[in-house]
């Protein structure tokens, strides 16, 4: 007998067309598509139905040309587990299709782990459906959590409060896969839920490690909800307490759902706020509290009484309507409002008088409308079938014919569908007889209209009708009697078919009559519409066309003549004038009113000659009658949009494109007219329209903003309001321009107020048309100054060498001009290049006019030697050290390199040299100043002893290195400080400068090395010379300037008996202008010193004087018997061995290093003064801030200028406002209010207010 292990039954054995299909399947997918866990791929609960796998695996359903296509179908079915495809399936395919052949002592057993992964896929589905069973009896898991599993409000619940909820929310499923999804699948708790026979007697109070569930655990978005939410609150505002301070809400910190949810779309947050509500709103009263959400930052927004006065009110709410309801409860009530009534569908009969009195409101005038059209009083049954369907009757055809119970061959009648109806309507005819005829005549005798009408009959409407039942005495319902008898449903009984029920007869017969009168009435209509629309004969037909055609000529000729009217006038204009723009400028409207009347029309016709002055009286009729050709209807003006329409699209446009390129309007126009003069040049016009990209208008708009062709054009013509506000603002700018020139020009900084010359060289179209235009002088004239500088590299030496004129006034004649100009080979005439020559004397030509930039390269000269030396005589007198009053070329070229001279010196030097071309005079840049020079040395001379003028002379000459000053050294230093002045406006400002390293006392090297920092090029040793410091010692500040250090050492000594420098200046931050004016005047400073000495001590601009700009006079120098030293170190430092100390320079100063080793331990550090507070750190109290603005969305234009900043200034800059806020706050507590008061309240007024009293008692006696 056979092994059970010998042989194992698999998928092939029990339906190999599936195991085919499935490994084919398998197959293909893997080569196809990839993976098949991918499959899978972005599904919710990653399980997959039909249609989507339908979907995925659409490619394999079709065939390939290797492959037959797979039936996706059997797939589904043989792997999908209750309709869906899941995780598991997956993996079982792909193990039964990649399995190896199992040996024969193996059996197929599920490992534990595959086991485990199932079961846990089982408990994971379980779960979901635990939540969407919550959701759908409970509206969402937090209320169902609430209201169900914790209704007490613990927080957390047991496994058996668990099971005990499931069960009211009756859970089919496994409440113990549910509770190990959420607990042990988890990893929250090791024990699993005891299972049914595992604990019968479990209790949760005995085991005291039992996990508690928690809300968090079974909706973690919860919590996330709530984190998002602060973290989007704090991000928005700075800090949760901020956010909760301007959180809109009457009763904060008790906020409502719509203020709450409001609030979120503020701050932009993107979690559900529906589920975040739920969470916070634990009982359903529609408010919650903020300090449910954070009570620490609530405590810091808001006060304790504010807290504990919203908890009170919180506490007092009810629970309110939630105004949802769940899935089923609009399931049920979605199928309770279309479920229809038993007794509707009881009869088909019934169902179709219903549907014929919805849609036709009778049954009488659905029967002469769709059931019998032809009014045969009868129908056959495959007949009233069709007028049913016709009527929208869907209803069993058979169950209706049966419910008519109709013989055989027998037809339907109206009496068999609506008896009810005929009764009604028999009844009516019953209680008019005899009554209703004298009713309804005496109506239409009432009735309006000539008497022969009314023979017809009149229109009864509703209300008439309604008088006439109340008349003759009808009981029943007149509206159902009116719409029986209004059968065609035009809202109107006819009066004659009333008069008619007034004789006896058959009452059941007026139902018949009725719909009688409408077949006949409407077959009347029908037929009289058939005689209008028939076609006339012939004859009549071609007259009537005739008369049309003729109307239709005479009206098209009318309009042809007004549009070649029409056409004529704008031709002349084009034609005389060049524009209907330009016409409408110069004629029609000169004064720029907008529109024009009829009269100033006609005017606008004569001005262009359309019209003579004296034209007839017919002649100015037509110019009226094309006035109204052109004319508004509404206005009754013309203006230049009816005009030229063109034109006003183009100035529009224009408008826009430049607003759109600058900003706005008025940006444009002061762009081109920075000086608001309110007009521009035709040219700048040009290169706004391209620059603001509308060029295919550029002539049309000119021809209407410069009809003249002046090259003017007024901003006010393209925007009258732009302009004005272009204009207003470049006044104020001009202003402030003025003001800035007039402090540069009290300072002297005007020189370096010049602007900087223009660079480059114009090209393009311009400069070819500037080029074409000049005339054959002026290009022959160009010619030969080309020449000339080739030949020579200069005009000048090419002026000396071959015009060589030989009159003291140094001009040529037009002949020698002429002579060169023929030798040089020139083509065009001498005498239009002699002419093309700006020339004061007709007969005469200099070299200034022959090269105009001579002039210009000496006045730049001359700047720029007072710009470096402060006078041209310190310029000289240090420039001429051996009394020549001459320069070489390379000493000319030194001077031009030191002045920096920027234009061409070697021209210049070629002009000014003498006739052998070595040397310049003095005297030949500037006499008056080599004369004051002169002047100046003879009186030093005078002054001083003929030995030592001997020496100086030979020192001067010999140009030897000497400790002593050389003459003109005194004023070396003296321009160096005005220099500094100038350009720093303060020497302490500037000393810093040279002190970069705050070393207070520099050596001869330091100093020199640090003055190209402040701009200086002259010769340094002569400075260092002039500022008299010994040989081998240090410059300060004392040296720098004398002065302005005797004024600082006032002002230390007239603080130092007022208890110190530090203690006057620590009484306030910062000492303004008149605030140090008035120190200056306690410390008995001269008052002419007090401006100056502010200047000097301001070196910061700042506009005050604080303890920090004053510190360095304490630091940096020591004070002995009044005597200053600086001070380089706080103690001395001892000389490296092997170095040369330098011999101090004041009694008392410590000695400096010579040299520094290869560490550099000899260099001081810079002093740090005025380091401000960290700001990495977070400060302990927060700092004051201005608001967040909440309009910084929203751009600013010129119609919200002023909005934007009232808001600003109110609501947003509130810095200065917390700040006096928080002083007044302080002081406050410093001084109670009534103290204040009886200090600052001014004498007598109590006594004042006591003696009105007493005069008040006085008066009531």
């Amino acid at each position: 007998m056979t092994s059970p292990q010998a042989r194992q039954v698999t998928l092939a054995d029990v339906d190999p067309s599936a195991s085919m299909v499935m490994s084919e399947f398998f197959r293909t997918y893997t080569e196809e598509i990839g993976k098949l866990t991918g499959l899978l791929h972005k599904c919710d609960g990653l399980r997959i139905g039909e249609q989507e796998f339908m979907k995925r695996c659409a490619r394999l359903g079709k065939a390939h040309f290797d492959r037959q296509p797979i039936d996706l179908q059997a797939v589904f079915k043989n792997l999908s587990t209750h309709n869906v495809i899941t995780m598991a399936d997956i993996e079982w395919l792909m193990d039964y299709c990649t399995r190896e052949k199992p040996s024969r002592d193996v059996t197929l057993r599920p490992s534990e782990e595959s086991r485990e992964a199932r079961a846990k896929a089982s408990r994971a589905r379980a779960l979901q459906a635990f939540k969407t069973l919550m959701q759908h009896k409970r509206d969402s898991i937090v209320v169902a959590w609430r209201e169900v599993l914790d209704p007490e409000g613990r927080g957390q619940i047991t496994a058996q409060e668990f099971k005990e909820g499931a069960q009211q929310l009756h859970f089919k499923g496994d409440v113990a896969d549910v509770w190990d999804a959420l607990v042990f699948d988890q990893g929250r708790s090791q024990n699993r839920f005891p299972r049914e026979g595992e604990e019968d007697d479990y209790d949760e109070d005995e085991d005291e490690g039992e996990y508690r569930l928690k809300l968090a655990d079974l909706e973690p978005a919860t919590v996330e909800c709530l984190e998002a939410w602060k973290r989007q609150a704090a991000l928005r505002y700075g800090s949760l307490a901020k956010a909760f301070e301007d959180m809109e809400s009457e009763l904060k910190p008790l906020v409502s759902k719509e203020e709450f949810w409001h609030f979120c779309g503020e701050i932009a947050y993107t979690h559900n706020k529906r589920l975040l509500w739920d969470v916070l709103d634990d009982r359903d009263v529609g408010s919650i509290l903020l300090t449910d959400i954070d009570r620490k930052a609530a405590a810091k927004a808001f006060t304790e009484d504010d807290i504990r006065i919203a908890t009170k009110k919180h506490a007092k709410l009810t629970q309110v309507d939630r105004g949802r309801i769940t899935i089923r409860e609009r399931a049920v009530k979605q199928c309770g409002a279309n479920k229809r009534n038993p007794e509707e569908l009881k009869s088909s009969l019934q169902g179709l008088m219903t549907q014929l009195e919805a849609r036709f409101n009778s049954p009488v005038r659905a029967w002469a409308s769709v059931l019998d059209p032809k009014n045969k009083g009868k129908v056959k049954p495959d007949d009233f079938l069709v007028g049913c369907a016709v009527g929208g009757y869907r209803g069993s055809r058979s169950k209706l014919l049966k419910e008519l119970k109709l013989e055989k061959d027998a037809s339907v009648r109206l009496k068999s569908l609506a008896p009810k109806a005929l009764e009604e309507c028999k009844s009516f005819k019953q209680r008019a007889t005899g009554k209703i005829g004298t009713v309804v005549k005496s109506m239409e005798t009432e009735a309006p209209g000539p008497a022969a009408k009314k023979k017809a009959g009149i229109s009864m409407n509703m209300d008439s009708f309604t008088q006439v039942c109340s008349r003759i005495g009808y009981e029943g319902d007149p509206r159902k009697i009116f719409t029986h008898f209004d059968v065609g449903g035009g809202g109107s009984v006819n009066s004659k078919l009333l008069r008619g029920m007034d004789a006896s007869g058959k009452d059941d017969k007026v139902v018949a009559t009725v719909v009688k009168k409408h077949h006949e009435t409407r077959q009347k209509r029908i037929q009289q519409s058939a005689v209008e629309k028939a076609v006339p004969p012939v004859k009549q037909l071609t007259e009537k066309q005739d008369g049309f055609l003729i109307a239709g000529r005479e009206k098209r000729g009318k309009k042809l003549q007004l549009e070649a009217r029409k056409k004529e006038f704008l031709l002349f204009v084009a034609k005389e004038i060049g524009s209907l723009a330009r016409a409408w400028r110069l004629a029609f409207d000169p004064e720029n009113r907008g529109e024009v009347d009829v009269n100033a029309f006609v005017s606008g016709l004569q001005r262009c000659g359309y019209l003579d002055v004296n034209a007839k009286k017919e002649d100015v009729e037509k110019a009226k009658e094309l006035f109204e050709l052109f004319a508004d209807e509404e206005t009754g003006a013309v203006t230049l949009q009816i005009l030229d329409p063109r034109t006003t699209k183009a100035l529009y446009q224009f408008r826009c494109r430049v607003a759109g390129r600058y900003g706005g309007v008025k940006e444009a126009f002061l762009e081109f007219d920075p000086g608001g003069d309110g007009t521009v040049t035709a040219e700048q016009f040009r290169h706004m329209c391209h620059e603001a990209k509308t060029t295919d208008n550029i002539r049309r708009l000119l021809e209407y903003l410069d009809p003249n062709d002046e090259e003017e054009i007024s901003l006010d013509l393209i925007d009258e309001e732009a302009a004005a506000q272009a204009k207003e603002f470049a006044q104020s700018v001009q202003e402030a321009r003025e003001k800035k020139m007039e402090i540069d020009k009290k300072k002297g900084r005007l020189h370096m107020k010049t602007p900087p010359p223009r660079v480059g060289v114009v090209v393009g179209p311009k400069a070819r048309k500037k080029a074409r235009e000049r005339d054959s002088g002026q290009q022959g004239l160009e010619e030969l100054k080309r020449r000339l500088i080739r030949e020579h590299g200069t005009l000048v030496r090419a002026w000396q060498k071959e015009l060589q004129p030989e009159d003291a006034e140094e001009v040529v004649t037009f002949e020698a001009f002429q002579g060169l100009f023929q030798a040089k080979g020139i083509n065009g005439e001498a005498q239009a290049a002699w002419d093309a020559i700006e020339r004061e004397s007709d007969s005469s030509l200099t070299l200034l006019e022959f090269d105009p930039d001579v002039d210009a390269d000496l006045h730049e000269l001359r700047a720029r030697m007072v710009e470096r030396y402060g006078t041209m005589v310190n310029a000289f007198d240090e420039l001429d050290e051996d009394e020549s009053y001459e320069l070489d070329q390379k000493g000319f070229l030194n001077l031009c390199y030191e002045c920096q001279f920027r234009r061409n010196e070697r021209r210049l030097f070629a002009y000014l040299s003498s006739e052998q071309g070595q040397r310049v005079r003095l005297d030949a840049i500037d006499g008056e100043a080599v004369e004051a020079v002169k002047l100046k040395r003879e009186k030093d001379a005078e002054a001083k002893d003929p030995e030592a003028d001997g020496t100086e002379l030979a020192t001067r000459s010999s140009r030897a290195g000497t400790t002593a000053p050389v003459a003109g050294a005194g004023d070396a230093a003296r321009a160096f400080r005005e220099q500094l002045q100038r350009k720093f406006g303060s020497m302490i400002r500037a000393w810093r400068m040279i002190d970069w390293m705050g070393k207070v006392a520099l050596t001869k090297q330091e100093f020199l090395k640090a003055l190209p920092a402040v701009g200086y090029a002259g010769n340094a040793a002569n400075l260092w010379s002039s500022l008299g410091v010994q040989e081998g010692g240090l410059v300060s500040l004392r040296h720098l300037d004398p002065q302005v250090f005797m004024l600082l050492v006032g002002l230390r000594n007239g603080c130092e008996q007022r208890g110190g420098l530090e203690k006057v200046f620590s009484q306030s931050d910062h000492f303004a202008r008149v605030e140090f004016f008035a120190l200056c005047r306690k410390v008995r400073m001269p008052k002419p010193t007090w401006a100056r000495l502010f200047e000097q001590l301001d070196a910061k601009g700042a506009g005050s004087v604080s303890w920090e700009d004053v510190r360095f006079l304490e630091e940096q120098w020591t004070w002995v018997d009044e005597d200053e030293d600086p001070l380089d170190e706080p103690t001395p430092i001892r000389n490296p061995s092997g170095t040369r100390t330098l011999p101090p320079e004041l009694p008392g100063s410590p000695q400096r290093v010579a040299g520094s080793g290869h560490l550099c331990l000899s260099s001081k550090p810079r002093i740090i003064t005025g380091m401000k507070k960290s700001n990495s750190l977070p400060a302990i109290t927060p700092g004051i801030r201005d608001n967040w603005n909440d309009r910084h969305h929203i751009p600013d234009t010129r119609y919200n200028k002023d909005t934007q900043l009232l808001h600003l200034m109110s609501c947003v800059l509130t810095k200065d406002r917390d700040r006096i806020k928080r002083k007044v706050a302080a002081k406050m507590v410093e001084v109670p209010t009534m103290q204040w008061l009886e200090e600052n309240m001014p004498r007598g007024l109590e006594d004042e207010e006591d003696d009105e009293g007493d005069e008040e008692d006085s008066d009531f006696g």
